[in-house]
């Protein structure tokens, strides 16, 4: 029996009414961040024995009028509470006197999460059974920069509000929740005195398009802050592991004890309470259920096994396990079992692993995972594989070596660090340095100005500024959350000398030892040697060209002062389209603005400057970025010098065969970073595997904008930094073919030849997607794109249930795919493709023009992409077999799957060989009609083989908590 159907069956039902189980997690790794909850609480929770549990005769709670007394009462009466309170549907908690009842409300549970400081919210493992808090009214204050205002807070099932109902926030778009030391950089911004400080909590969540937005308060007591701050930070668990419950299988245990105890414990109740399809409807839409009337009303009728249109508890048990149903996974468990006793036993599933799943696993070990998923009589029934199939990592686990020198790593990087989203007229907020270092990012940026009051983080005129000071503080309070290996700060320095020793002190102050200067004449350090150092980076030259405006002090800049002067004139054009500094633009609450000493009106041409660095500065930075001329010259030959380069001057120099040369051999030995154009004022991204190719260790990509650019920079630095953790280092070490020591250019063409006698054989089946977000479609015909993304050839393509591109033969022959066909499956149906297009993506992951689908042999295929190196490019003709994929990404997709957004069967494949560069990336992108509804990309080095489900994220970057596409991957490696 499902928990979700239960909890479901009993929110909607017409006699009861009563709340939805909820889950609270705890984390059982790190004692400094356990639940403050006493343990009187924890043991009244207890239903292990089905029974009703009375809480207030069984716990024992301390003594009256205490501090945690207070905390207990207002738990344990909101656990209490919401085992017998029905919610609203309209998503509010109070919804008499909430003012926006009205409008859209937020559904069952949140949609997407994103990585968070807070290890209580990253926990996966649930400690405890089910429960809520009751609403509570708490007095806190709340602060911002102009005032600080006391208010009740509201806290509900669904949102915190104050203000009277006024102001609120959804439970669902919380992204963290910071107190102490991780709060310590706003209450630095704020000038928090001591004593307030162990009372401060400052809660970030989301608003409207991908705004990040922080709510600071103040609680009066510590026993009020305990209680918000565990109440708050248990509901958003809560609500993650509800819409988790969905997607998994049933658990019997629990829905008979939530029956029992929230509804009846006399069985023949459960016949009284029943629903109507208006009320099964209102479900699937509550819990983000998408599927098309005439598809619900079907499995409805199906398990309205008595015909009075109604389904009462036993019949609504049939009706989510046809919902819910997993034909493809019970086509698996049929294909692995035992010829002779035709069931799934030990030896069967030890084969299944080892041969399919491609896992090298002892038998001891597969034992005691098969003792986790078996049934009592030690069989593996469809139930089992499911959790064992959904339990099961995507990615391989990798014992990577820190200790080679810097520079024969790829640094996960980030350009133009401060912004919250586009080049020009966008926030500049410290939260975006947060969000970097907590997904990883080892190489962030800061463009420092001259303000009224200090040096200044910003965009030149095109944005808002904040202090210096504040930027700094928050790269020290984050700067090793996630990855412990070394921080490299760029410092884009446009100020003049008086403005530097500012810089300079601010520096010292706040980073003081973590600051690392690397020792003349030695070699690069290791990551490990580095850990937990932070390196800063600035301009070596004395004179080095700045775009400034005539007449005032600061502006507008590209990333770099080593740009080209020739990009002046790409400036000029962006001054002629009018993409001039607004004054009107929004900020965020926790971004202090801080005006630049400038002539706002002044519209006069840009102008070349010099601006001379302090040696006061060089003496704190361990790396000199070097303004390049050429690879001869002494200044190319020093230990810690970096070439900075902007992509266009990259791909000038790549073009040239003797430059690509001597660009691969300088970066096996030194550093080199890159980062976009300036030209890309939407914050676009070009493709990093043209610079990873070359050996280039920095590649910064805009963090902001979760194009194909970024997809690919996440997945290249996706593998967690240990076995136990869910961070990532930020370090990959390079293929052994672009470390590997030359003494002449010309050795390189032997050792890429020689690479390409590799070669990998793939075979990647799309199978099926479970739970997509089709919220705002209104035909439900869900397909994926599948797009192979690499630096080499193409050869052997094999597709079946595929659209193919223009351009290739495909034998579509019916090869082992691991999975019967399914188009007569029961919960959906296969539809060809009549009229869509698709859009051409340059090299640079930007959007040409729209291309139609084209019609051969009477099947529909979609055109080769392609365009040329250059930013404003245009798309040239398809390619032809065997051309090099990584000017023009390939891209296949999966037939329609109409009327079920839940869970879409494609049983689509490919298949073909490729040269093993390690550069070879799968993105799959779930689309219906034109809408993108999902992606991910994964390199393959990293993919494990088997059976996977792999997350699903939304267009900003959010992994959505319950979305994935179940695929099978095998590859074999050949040598020619």
């Amino acid at each position: 029996m499902d928990p979700f159907m239960v909890s479901c069956y009993m929110m909607t039902s017409q006699k009861r009414l009563v709340e939805p189980s909820m889950r609270l997690e705890f984390n059982d790794v790190d004692d400094e961040h356990q639940a403050i909850m006493p343990q009187s609480i924890l043991r009244s929770l207890s239903l292990e024995d089905g029974s009703n549990s009375d809480m207030s005769s069984k716990s024992t709670a301390p003594s009256s009028g205490s501090e945690e007394s207070f905390v207990y009462d207002h738990i344990y009466k909101g656990i209490k509470g919401f085992l017998s309170r029905r919610p609203s549907f309209n998503g509010h908690g109070n919804s008499n006197n909430n003012p926006n009842k009205n409008k859209t409300s937020q559904l069952g549970g949140p949609l997407t999460y994103a990585l968070s400081s807070n290890l209580r919210l990253e926990s996966t493992d649930s400690g405890f059974g089910s429960f809520s808090a009751d609403p509570l009214d708490l007095p806190l204050l709340k602060v911002t920069r102009r005032k600080r205002v006391r208010y009740t807070f509201h806290i509900d099932q669904n949102t915190i509000s104050w203000n009277n109902g006024k102001k609120l926030i959804y439970v669902d778009t919380i992204k963290d929740i910071r107190s102490g030391d991780m709060a310590t950089n706003y209450m630095d911004m704020y000038n928090v005195p001591c004593p307030s400080r162990d009372l401060w909590c400052t809660i970030i969540y989301s608003v409207n398009k991908n705004r990040l937005k922080a709510l600071h308060v103040i609680a009066e007591d510590a026993a009020v802050f305990k209680s918000f701050y565990e109440t708050t930070v248990n509901l958003v668990n809560s609500r993650r592991k509800l819409m988790e419950d969905i997607a998994v299988p049933n658990n019997e245990q629990f829905a008979n004890i939530h029956w029992q105890t929230s509804v009846s414990t006399k069985k023949e109740d459960q016949d009284k309470d029943t629903l109507s399809f208006a009320d099964v409807k209102r479900l699937c839409n509550r819990y983000h259920i998408y599927c098309s009337d005439n598809y619900l009303y079907a499995l409805f009728i199906k398990a309205d096994t008595n015909n009075n249109s109604l389904l009462n508890f036993p019949e609504f048990q049939d009706f989510v396990k046809y919902l819910k149903a997993r034909p493809e996974i019970e086509i698996i468990w049929n294909q692995m079992k035992n010829k002779d006793t035709k069931v799934v036993d030990f030896q069967s599933f030890y084969q299944f692993i080892c041969d399919v799943q491609g896992e090298v696993i002892s038998q001891t070990n597969a034992y005691k995972i098969f003792k986790k998923y078996c049934t009592a009589d030690e069989l593996l029934d469809v139930e089992g594989l499911l959790k064992f199939l959904t339990k099961q990592p995507f990615l391989q686990l990798f014992e990577e070596d820190y200790s080679r020198p810097l520079n024969e790593y790829f640094i996960s990087s980030s350009h133009n660090t401060y912004l919250m989203g586009k080049q020009v007229v966008d926030e500049v907020s410290v939260e975006a340095y947060t969000r970097a270092l907590q997904q990883g990012c080892r190489c962030i940026e800061i463009d420092i100005w001259q303000g009224d009051h200090g040096p200044v983080v910003c965009h030149g005129l095109f944005t808002q500024s904040i202090p210096l000071e504040d930027v700094v503080k928050t790269i020290r309070k984050y700067a090793f959350i996630t990855s412990p290996y070394p921080l490299i700060v760029s410092l884009e320095i446009h100020c003049k000398k008086d403005y530097q020793l500012m810089i300079t002190k601010i520096m010292k102050e706040i980073l003081g030892d973590l600051i690392f200067v690397i020792p003349p004449n030695t070699s690069l350090l290791s990551p490990e040697q580095l850990k937990n150092r932070i390196i800063l980076k600035s301009k070596k030259t004395h004179a080095v060209e700045s775009e400034i405006i005539s007449g005032s002090t600061s502006s507008y800049t590209s990333s770099s002062s080593h740009e080209s002067l020739s990009e002046t004139n790409d400036m000029r054009l962006i001054k002629k389209r009018g993409l001039q500094k607004s004054t009107t633009s929004s900020t965020s609450p926790n971004t202090t603005t801080v005006p630049v000493t400038t002539k706002r009106n002044n519209k006069s041409l840009l102008l070349s400057t010099k601006i001379m660095i302090s040696d006061k500065v060089h003496e704190i930075s361990g790396i000199h970025g070097v303004r390049f001329r050429n690879f001869s010259l002494p200044e190319s030959k020093t230990t810690t010098h970096c070439f900075s380069l902007s992509e266009k001057k990259f791909i000038n120099l790549d073009k040239d065969e003797t430059q690509k040369l001597a660009i691969n051999k300088h970066n096996r030995r030194h550093l080199m970073r890159i980062y976009p154009h300036m030209l890309r004022y939407k914050s676009s991204n070009f493709n990093p595997i043209r610079f990873w190719k070359e050996g280039v260790q920095m590649v910064a990509t805009n963090w902001q904008t979760y194009d194909l650019g970024q997809q690919l920079n996440h997945a290249m630095f996706q593998v967690s930094l240990d076995r136990n953790s869910i961070w990532h280092s930020g370090y990959v070490l390079k293929p052994a073919h672009l470390r590997k020591e030359i003494h002449k250019m010309k050795d390189i063409p032997v050792i890429m030849e020689r690479l390409k006698r590799e070669k990998i054989h793939i075979h990647l089946d799309v199978i099926s997607g479970q739970m997509l977000s089709l919220q705002n479609c209104k035909i439900l015909a869900p397909f994926v794109e599948i797009e192979l993304i690499t630096d080499n050839t193409m050869e052997s393509l094999h597709l079946t249930n595929c659209l193919q591109p223009m351009g290739y033969t495909s034998n579509n022959s019916t090869h082992a795919t691991g999975i019967t066909s399914m188009s007569n499956a029961s919960n959906g149906t296969f539809a060809n493709i009549t009229s869509t297009s698709t859009k051409r993506v340059d090299s640079n992951g930007s959007s040409g023009k729209t291309e139609p689908l084209c019609e051969s042999n009477g099947t529909t295929v979609i055109s080769g992409l392609s365009a040329e190196d250059g930013i404003l490019s245009t798309p040239s003709a398809p390619p032809a077999v065997s051309v090099p994929v990584l000017s023009s990404p390939q891209l296949f997709s999966t037939k329609c799957f109409r009327d079920n957004g839940f869970s879409p069967v494609w049983n689509a494949s490919f298949e073909c060989t490729l040269t093993n560069t390690t550069f070879n990336f799968v993105r799959f992108t779930v689309k219906n009609s034109t809408q993108t509804i999902a992606t991910t990309c994964v390199r393959l080095n990293y993919l494990k083989q088997g059976y996977r489900h792999l997350p699903l994220y939304n267009i900003k970057g959010e992994k959505f908590i319950f979305s994935t596409l179940f695929i099978r991957y095998k590859e074999e490696l050949l040598k020619w």
